[in-house]
This record gives C-alpha cells, structure tokens and sequence, in this order.
C-alpha cells in the first residue's frame, strides 16, 4: 500500500462524506421549497440536483471499494 493509495482512499473518504450531506441538505432544500412556493419546479429541480449529487456518491463509493479490494490483495 503506497502513501499515494492511502490519500486517495482518504480523499473519496471525505468526498463521500461531503457529497451525502450535500444530498440531505439539497432534498430538505427542495421539500422546502415544494410547499414554500406557489409553482413546485424550483422544489422538483433542486431535488433534481441532489439526485445528481447521489449519484456522485455512489460512484465514488464504488471506485473507494475497487481502491480498497486492490490494497487486500
């Protein structure tokens, strides 16, 4: 296991963090603004983006499991 395979495990780490709090803070944001606003596409876009985000999430999430089953061997 190299120093460079350990910060990168580090780094989507964090990134996974990051991404699935950005997701919970975007879909409360949209379920706000569903009920806060007279028209729902505001609301429906930004539960859009936080789609989007976990998607992010679950690629790096991947890609942190590949990294992790290369260092086991």
């Amino acid at each position: 296991m190299t120093v460079e395979q350990v910060w990168a495990a580090r780094r989507l780490r964090t990134d996974i963090i990051r991404l699935r709090i950005a997701t919970g803070l975007l879909l409360a944001t949209g379920v706000v603004l569903l009920f806060a606003i007279s028209h729902p596409m505001p609301g429906l876009l930004v539960m859009l983006c936080a789609t989007f985000t976990l998607a992010a999430a679950s690629s790096r999430s991947t890609r942190l499991r590949r990294l992790e089953r290369q260092l086991g061997n």
